[in-house]
């Protein structure tokens, strides 16, 4: 059975400059805490990591995009 996961295994990362110039990778904060939450929300994972299917309304499951439905179309749940 799937489960949602609250972080997935990805973070988008921006490059600064440290004080000696040279690049160091930090976490952009907008995308952790604005964007991140959003993108991710409805997204159920199955047990080994990857996306299984997306529930794109907030607060719904009435709509689905599940890959082994309709070749991932948007369908009615309870409807393929």
């Amino acid at each position: 059975m799937c489960r949602a996961l609250a972080r997935p295994p990805t973070t988008r990362w921006t490059s600064t400059l440290n004080k000696f110039g040279l690049p160091q990778r930090t976490v952009d904060p907008v995308f952790e805490h604005i964007v991140h939450p959003e993108l991710y929300a409805g997204i159920e994972f199955a047990a080994d990591g990857q996306a299984k299917r997306w529930f794109p309304l907030k607060h719904s499951d009435e709509m689905v995009l599940d890959p082994e439905i309709s070749f991932g179309k948007p369908v009615l749940t309870g409807t393929a």
